[in-house]
């Protein structure tokens, strides 16, 4: 991956990871509040453990995220490694224990290949490895 392509990449992954603390902010406005001004985000099959537990993660991957980015911190593959396993796992019992619809497994796979392919890109090609190096 050239330099330019790599920006470019990069940029979308912090555009995405700006998208995901709203997202996860609006959903913890959900979660405190019973009444929201817009239609609920949660997925009314997930009790408010599991939710506490989702958006909590998916925050926890936003600010880690644009944290590493604004201090090309060294430190970012490895904790995206462990907030992206973490997720996966809250993914996993989602899927096995509450969702109920018949794309589950599709989403959860899709799931899976984003954060592979974040986890790839921030380990293997060269720009992310030296644009995170400090």
């Amino acid at each position: 991956m050239n330099e330019h392509a790599g920006r470019i990449t990069l940029y979308v992954l912090v555009l995405v990871h700006v998208f995901l603390g709203v997202w996860a902010i609006a959903g913890w406005i959900e979660w405190f509040s019973p009444t929201v001004p817009w239609n609920r985000l949660s997925n009314p099959a997930f009790d408010q453990p599991m939710l506490f537990v989702h958006w909590s993660a998916i925050l926890a991957a936003s600010v880690a995220f644009l944290w590493g980015f604004s201090t090309r911190s060294r430190r970012l593959p490895l904790a995206m490694t462990v907030i992206y396993i973490a997720m996966a796992a809250i993914c996993a019992v989602q899927t096995f224990w509450y969702m109920e619809t018949d794309t589950k497994y599709s989403a959860m796979a899709l799931e899976y290949a984003e954060y592979s392919i974040i986890l790839l890109l921030l380990w293997r090609v060269k720009f992310f490895r030296e644009y995170f190096s400090k």
